[in-house]
């Protein structure tokens, strides 16, 4: 039997630096963003692993991510836990009497010997809502470690845009109290992490993790970030502007902009 793990997060909380470095660890299976069921995204995973049809899709992503000492790990937005219960309900059917009828966490206990929950969120919503906004205008949502951001790309491609940026930020909020809800509603207890610790202690934040999982790492060498923060000046700049606006100058900033939530982030991350 496996053990699983979910990352439980929202975009721009550090999730994808997180889950490189478990996975560069060896023992903590592969996560990543396996159960964001957009048509492109699981025709993917699906041709990256060989599966082949929906109804074996979680069963393939467990057997070709696990890691030889048995876990698996995957990341997991809010608005994606739906899909990731339909592919384990798709998958694990026939082992439930009535998968419909049990939640998430139900089916994860049904396949697997245990089921875990890292809850990775931000503090900074402001900064949070910033990177959220700048990614989506500029398609850029990571650059490996030791390559030059492309300055022109992601600085002065996009101009500051309060309305924007405060939808990024309240989303952010919205999603972290569904998360919270969601554990309270089911008595989960998770390990919660943040952003800002995270960066500022890496290796540290990842031995965490690998305790939490009851996984040995007293010989693993220090794990260094596999990407590099895409926070920058401009970034403090606009924090600094969209903080000293007030609600009355608000309406000022404010831009037309359709909700960037509709927008369809390209890649898996």
């Amino acid at each position: 039997m496996v053990e699983a793990y979910v990352v439980c997060t929202n975009p721009r909380s550090g999730s994808t630096l997180l889950c490189k470095g478990l996975a560069a660890t060896g023992r903590a299976g592969a996560p990543a963003e396996f159960f964001d069921h957009r048509p492109e995204v699981a025709e993917y995973w699906m041709n990256r692993y060989g599966i082949a049809s929906e109804t074996e899709f979680a069963v393939g992503i467990v057997a070709a991510t696990s890691t030889p000492n048995g876990v698996f790990g995957t990341k997991l937005h809010w608005t994606c836990l739906l899909d990731m219960h339909r592919a384990l309900r798709a998958s694990f059917a026939p082992r439930a009497t009535d998968p419909e009828r049990h939640s998430l966490d139900d089916l994860l206990r049904m396949h697997f010997t245990s089921a875990r929950y890292i809850w990775l969120r931000r503090r900074n919503k402001v900064a949070q809502g910033i990177s959220h906004f700048r990614a989506c205008k500029t398609g850029m949502w990571e650059s490996p470690y030791g390559h030059p951001v492309r300055s022109e790309k992601y600085q002065r491609s996009v101009q500051f845009d309060y309305r924007f940026i405060e939808r990024c930020a309240i989303e952010a909020q919205h999603y972290e109290r569904e998360w919270g809800a969601y554990f309270q509603r089911r008595s989960l207890a998770p390990l919660e992490l943040f952003y800002e610790d995270l960066i500022g202690d890496y290796d540290q934040t990842l031995r965490v993790v690998l305790s939490f999982l009851d996984i040995p790492h007293s010989d693993l060498p220090k794990t260094k970030p596999q990407l590099q923060q895409l926070a920058d000046a401009t970034s403090l700049l606009w924090e600094k502007r969209y903080r000293a606006l007030e609600p009355a100058a608000r309406h000022d900033a404010m831009v037309s902009e359709p909700n960037p939530f509709d927008r369809k982030r390209p890649g898996v991350h």
